[in-house]
């Protein structure tokens, strides 16, 4: 944070009165189950314990007596990476899918079914979800994105590579000869589902009649009908599901007015298939389950659940209970896992911090059961090993928040005794005045203005500059030496697009992929000092619309955010670094600060009241050195 934009911060601030924010009661169970759940639980693998974790809360009774849903182990994965996706193997092991800042690079870990970490090896690519499985009779794996696909060995050799851009892909069986294939939907360009055989060659290609093509889905079912692709379309504003046929051939298609994006094929009890999806277009923006019967050249709604305003982003069928009918897995951009069972009746759901962008199916266990594996993408990532577990329905599980909040942040762990009690007692004493948070390392973890460019970049979307080099070439090469005027650089890079589409690219950014970034124990602190009153503001170097639509799920004011702008002509914004105009001058500075990087330093030292550094395993010794000087607070949460 550069001292011209707190010095603007300063004389910008209003004394205006926040609206107040209930503060949820603080949940106490957690150490009363510790005990009791420790002495049942194996302690597998790096076995973290988080008993808030541990126990699904169940909706009703859908267990058998004595048992009960829960995450019974974890993998960590290293707090400089982040996971992207897990993929079950056949024969008992999970591969995950990690990776650091740099996205060309990957680090794929192999776990046992109890979660130890086997091997690891490593894959270059821009994808973001891994598949493992049977390819043309070999066990293989397989990553996709807009560029390529790739096919490996199960160590991570190579095998073959071709630059179809499968945005989202499937191994299946497609003709019944026991050796799977590929079936992908390439969505750039054309509106394609491909098949590919183990050495890459083209099988056949269904051109369907959309505008865009959003995911694909493949079951083989036996029977008399084989093996079934869906594929999840939209046009002029409409979606349609392809059913096609393991030739290509499209058996059904139908509307779907909740957008469905994800989708799963499987049998119901009486053997009919059947086809679960989950779309977030409904009724108010809520998303929504349905679970159809498929029959020929028809389809029966068989039931449906309104999920609320949720967006569900991955989706996995397991058989959890042995009854011979799978359960339907959700998981979504804000941290739940929900299951249901096939007449959409939610039976457990849990919170997990962060985002979950994938859920697997492990192997059938000796009892007929399955496991499910959730990856989890937080501040810190992690892989969950979830089954029915016997002798732990006895326990009371933990009291839970309905999702029905949607985007809601979670209550969080509490503070340190001493830092607590500092807070509460400034809280009460005063000094009054505004709190201002530094974002970018306070509020949530990292860049979030750096993350939305290189995401614009990735996508194809910034502005092409007039030199005709790459948009983010002299951004990174000014990124090394002046940050500062890297930031100001980074702003101007937006120059030439409508605010309006930035600003729905910054919500929609910000709400699927740096959701789970943000810093639970930082947004309690908010609320709390919206709930005396105190108008909180926020100091970012980053572009003023991706900050804007972080701050929504705090609910602080957009006008609140002293951040980097553009002048906007006719609704575009402009090469022109706007300087937010002065207000009203406060007269006094702020009496909370709260800041936790090397730049938020001049904003620490501007506080009348009280500063706190917030650190999370690590900080700058300088900066630690002047806090002791100045007495400021220090939280570490790791």
């Amino acid at each position: 944070m550069n001292n011209v934009l707190l010095s603007v911060l300063i004389t910008t601030l209003s004394a205006t009165a926040c609206r107040a924010a209930a503060v949820p009661s603080p949940v106490d169970d957690a150490s009363e189950l510790e005990a009791g759940i420790a002495k049942q639980l194996p302690r597998l693998a790096r076995m973290t314990f988080h008993p808030s974790f541990e126990l699904f809360e169940d909706a009703g009774k859908p267990w058998p007596q004595d048992k009960a849903l829960g995450a019974l182990w974890v993998h960590e994965v290293d707090d400089r990476l982040r996971v992207d996706g897990a993929a079950y193997e056949p024969g008992g092991t999970l591969l995950v899918s990690e990776r650091g800042e740099d996205h060309y690079r990957h680090r794929i870990q192999r776990l046992s079914s109890s979660g130890t970490a086997l091997s690891s090896f490593t894959v270059s690519g821009y994808y973001e979800s891994i598949l493992a499985g049977d390819l043309g009779g070999k066990p293989s794996l397989v990553t996709q994105d807009m560029y390529q696909v790739q096919v490996l060995d199960r160590d991570g050799t190579p095998r073959w590579k071709d630059s179809r851009p499968m945005e989202s892909a499937v191994l299946c069986d497609l003709d019944g000869d026991g050796k799977g294939e590929l079936v992908g939907a390439v969505a750039r360009y054309k509106n394609l589902v491909q098949a590919l055989s183990a050495d890459g060659r083209l099988r056949w290609e269904a051109a369907l009649p959309a505008d865009s093509l959003l995911n694909v889905a493949a079951a083989s079912l036996g029977g008399k009908e084989g093996t079934l692709v869906a594929a999840f379309s939209a046009r002029r504003g409409r979606a349609t599901v392809f059913i096609l046929d393991g030739n290509g051939r499209t058996v059904l298609d139908y509307p779907d007015d909740t957008s469905p994006e994800l989708g799963a094929l499987g049998r119901l009890p009486d053997g009919s298939p059947f086809i679960a999806t989950v779309g977030s277009r409904w009724q108010s923006g809520h998303s929504r389950l349905r679970i159809s019967r498929l029959s020929g050249r028809t389809k029966k709604l068989e039931a449906e659940s309104d999920l609320g305003p949720i967006h569900a982003v991955s989706m996995a069928l397991a058989d959890l209970d042995a009854d011979r009918s799978p359960e339907v897995l959700l998981g979504t951009d804000n941290g739940w896992v929900m299951v249901f069972d096939l007449k959409a009746r939610r039976l457990s759901q849990r919170h997990f911090f962060g985002s979950i962008p994938s859920l697997a199916a492990g192997g059938l266990e000796p009892d007929g059961s399955q496991w499910a594996y959730a990856a989890v993408r937080g501040v810190t990532s992690r892989v969950y090993g979830i089954r029915l577990h016997p002798g732990l329905g006895i326990l009371k599980a933990l009291p839970v928040a309905a999702p029905s909040a949607g985007t809601e942040p979670p209550k969080s762990p509490a503070w340190s005794k001493e830092i607590d009690g500092a807070l509460e007692a400034f809280l009460e004493k005063g000094p009054d005045g505004p709190a201002v948070f530094e974002a970018e390392g306070t509020l949530w973890a990292g860049d979030a203005g750096d993350a939305f460019l290189r995401w614009l970049a990735a996508e194809g979307m910034l502005p092409k500059p007039r030199d005709g080099k790459e948009p983010l070439a002299r951004y990174d090469a000014l990124l090394s030496r002046d940050r500062r005027k890297a930031k100001e650089l980074a702003a101007t890079l937006l120059a030439g697009m409508k605010e309006a589409e930035v600003r729905g690219l910054a919500g929609r950014f910000f709400s699927q992929r740096f959701y789970g970034r943000i810093y639970r124990p930082v947004t309690d602190l908010v609320a709390r000092l919206r709930a005396t009153g105190r108008p909180v503001w926020i100091a970012s170097d980053s572009p003023r619309w991706i900050v804007e639509a972080g701050i929504e799920f705090l609910e602080i004011e957009p006008e609140r955010v002293a951040a980097m702008d553009l002048v906007v002509q006719d609704g575009v914004l402009t090469a022109k670094l706007k300087k937010p105009a002065v207000k009203k001058a406060l007269g006094r500075r702020p009496s909370l600060v709260v800041g936790g990087s090397e730049d938020g330093d001049a904003l620490l030292r501007s506080s009348s009241g009280r500063a706190l550094l917030i650190t999370h395993g690590r900080a700058d010794p300088g900066l630690l050195k002047t806090a002791r000087k100045k007495g400021w607070l220090v939280q570490d949460f790791p």
